[in-house]
């Protein structure tokens, strides 16, 4: 059973290796998670209102005045209609293309569950043995949580060697908009997102394309290779020893929010506490459960 997904977009946040965003939030969602008739539930006992994005949207376009109002809602309605397609037919086709290739899930391998806990944890390394491979075959898959993203592109980038010889190594590739100017080198939390389209897709490089529109059609681009094993989602640790932050860091600071997810759902009062708190109460729940958040 797969308790919990994260965005590839947001594994950084949750992992204390983001600059921005709010992870108090990013927890309060995770809780709620296709929960939504116990947020409903819980709500009604705080004397709350439910309020959704457009819910919130509306309201903005209330507050900019009758003038610019329909032009927002204009603006609203166009969004919409980009973000899904005009057909199902049009949304099966591009399901077909994509879900071979850039949208995969994760899903963890079942391990023996541990005496205080009621969920399977695993490792998500990578290594196996046949009789992992086999015992999986006979059981239905189990998870902890899962990590779902698509990417932009994969392409085959050319490689020759010193002695004249090529081969196509398949690289990931994500465009990242900025507003302002580059990022040289790119933010973390960039290198962890693309990290993750990796190791779904068994890539040991990706691309990191910086555009930036002007005045002219075609946009100014930075690339940046990121490849796993070297800095900085490796870090020397000694002369001779190394630090990969996706096994040593990421993966198990994963389980440790899934597991502070859990305990919210299970726990009432918490719960209830969490919801109704102030922004200094959640951040003191948060920490008191992810110490690197």
């Amino acid at each position: 059973m797969v308790l919990l997904r994260f965005s590839a977009s947001k594994v950084a946040l949750v992992t204390g290796l983001h600059d921005f965003g709010d992870a108090a939030e990013a927890l309060l969602d995770a809780v709620y998670q296709d929960r939504e008739e116990l947020l409903a539930r819980d709500a009604a006992r705080l004397r709350l209102r439910v309020v959704t994005k457009d819910d919130e949207l509306e309201a903005l376009v209330r507050k900019s005045g009758a003038a610019a109002a329909p032009q927002l809602r204009a603006a609203l309605r166009w969004a919409q209609e980009r973000r899904e397609p005009a057909h199902v037919e049009e949304a099966a086709v591009d399901y077909s293309l994509l879900a071979g290739q850039s949208q995969r899930t994760t899903i963890l391998k079942k391990q023996p569950r541990r005496a205080a806990e009621a969920v399977e944890t695993v490792d998500l390394t990578g290594e196996g043995s046949d009789e992992d491979e086999s015992a999986e075959e006979e059981e239905p898959p189990d998870g902890y949580f899962s990590i779902c993203g698509m990417v932009d592109g994969v392409a085959d980038a050319l490689t020759i060697s010193a002695d004249d010889e090529w081969e196509l190594t398949p690289v990931v590739v994500e465009v990242k908009n900025r507003v302002s100017g580059f990022r040289n080198p790119p933010p973390l939390y960039d290198h962890i997102q693309l990290a993750v389209y990796m190791k779904m897709l068994g890539v040991e490089h990706g691309d990191l394309v910086q555009c930036i529109y002007g005045a002219d059609s075609r946009p100014n681009i930075l690339v940046s290779r990121v490849s796993l094993g070297v800095a900085p989602l490796c870090l020397p640790r000694s002369a001779e020893q190394q630090t990969d932050i996706w096994t040593e860091v990421i993966v198990p600071r994963l389980y440790a929010f899934t597991a502070a997810v859990q305990k919210l759902r299970n726990e009432e009062l918490l719960r209830l506490a969490f919801l109704n708190g102030s922004e200094e109460e959640r951040r003191a729940v948060l920490r008191a459960e992810c110490d690197f958040l």
